[in-house]
């Protein structure tokens, strides 16, 4: 028995994505929604382990079932968004109905319709497909939600939801061209299989990262709770208004910080380095921003950086100074991210931006 490449990476995916399952059925959290993602995680580690055994001998070839747990993704994946972002499960409950297709293709085994495993496979593309397109439905029913009722501190989990289908539609592009090469018999067929398992390895490693990165994401606030945090409450809690109050204060200081220090100048500044700075744990930290300020550590950082450029480029005393200056200068470390960051928040890019403001400044004059 000899392993390829591919193979170890198969394996490797599968082991990653069989612990990352377990751990997220075994979390306590109160939101059930990351067992869908579960769900999900369990049907790779399955489907990758087979495929490895079955390349290198140590099962028979069993093409049909991977294509019965290739129909299960989408529907993990739509019905892990949905109930995220909405919590509905009294709806949900009737979630066995969207492993129809996947049972069907088992039953090719014992009955007299045969279908090519290329049709299969392509049917398995345009299913995750349409899932997928659901999904995104669900993201901008969501994102609707939280501009209506003004709630803060969960665009992350709506940045994290359209991060996850942006990832999948990406490897589907990669499944429908293997699904092409191998219906063609192109001799091309295996790269694009080995890039779809990397592809897969990659993303496994994101839930993975995110998870580490950001602990409170699978814990599952959901839009109805984000409408009810909007909500003023009749009698709250004294934990939760102190722990309010604590959450306040860290800011306090974290913006105290930042005004004094000038941390955001600081191209390597890190959560860490924000969590000794103001002498707070570093999950604090990052719960403080992301509840009190509405956005993850990264985006609130950028969001000062570029108010700070907006400041120089408005300003005549810097009008010497180039572009490339003037983003170093305020703490980045790279034209194209800065170039990005200003567009997404501006609405413009940094050259239009003080070209308008030396017009207005003229205008004035």
């Amino acid at each position: 028995m000899t392993l390829s490449p591919i193979n170890l990476f198969q394996c490797l995916l599968a082991v990653q994505a069989l612990l990352f399952g377990v751990f997220l059925l075994s979390a306590g959290h109160r939101n059930r929604s990351h067992h869908f993602l579960a769900g999900f995680l369990l049907t790779l580690a399955l489907h990758m382990g087979l495929n490895a055994s079955t390349e290198v001998g140590l099962l028979p070839t069993l093409p049909d079932f991977g294509v019965a747990l290739g129909f299960l993704y989408g529907p993990w994946i739509y019905l892990y968004t949905r109930h995220l972002a909405f919590e509905d499960a009294a709806r949900l409950r009737h979630f066995w109905k969207h492993g129809i297709p996947g049972s069907l293709v088992l039953l090719g085994e014992v009955t007299p319709l045969v279908l090519p495993v290329q049709i299969l496979a392509g049917a398995v593309t345009a299913s995750l497909a349409a899932y997928l397109v659901l999904a995104i439905k669900v993201t901008s029913r969501f994102e609707a939600v939280l501009q209506q009722t003004r709630a803060t501190g969960h665009h992350l989990r709506l940045r994290w939801l359209r991060h996850l289908i942006q990832g999948l539609l990406a490897i589907g592009c990669l499944d429908l061209a293997h699904s092409i090469a191998l219906a063609s018999a192109q001799s091309w067929s295996p790269y694009f299989y080995s890039g779809l398992t990397l592809a897969l390895l990659i993303l496994v490693n994101y839930m993975i990262f995110m998870g580490l990165q950001q602990p409170h994401l699978f814990a599952g606030i959901s839009a109805k709770e984000a409408a009810q945090a909007a909500t003023p409450q009749d009698k709250p809690s004294p934990h939760a208004e102190q722990r309010c109050d604590e959450l306040r204060q860290a800011m306090k200081s974290i913006e105290s910080a930042f005004e004094k220090e000038n941390l955001d100048r600081d191209p390597g500044l890190t959560l860490e380095r924000l969590s000794k700075a103001v002498d707070i744990a570093p999950r604090k930290v990052s719960e403080a921003i992301n509840s009190i300020g509405g956005q993850s550590f990264s985006d609130y950082v950028n969001a000062r950086r570029i108010n700070a450029a907006c400041r120089m480029l408005q300003q005549s005393d810097h009008d010497r100074k180039t572009i490339l200056e003037i983003l170093y200068e305020v703490g980045f470390n790279t034209k194209s991210n800065f170039y990005a960051a200003f567009k997404r928040k501006v609405g413009v890019t940094p050259i239009q931006f003080r070209r308008s403001a030396q017009k207005s400044r003229i205008t004035q004059e």
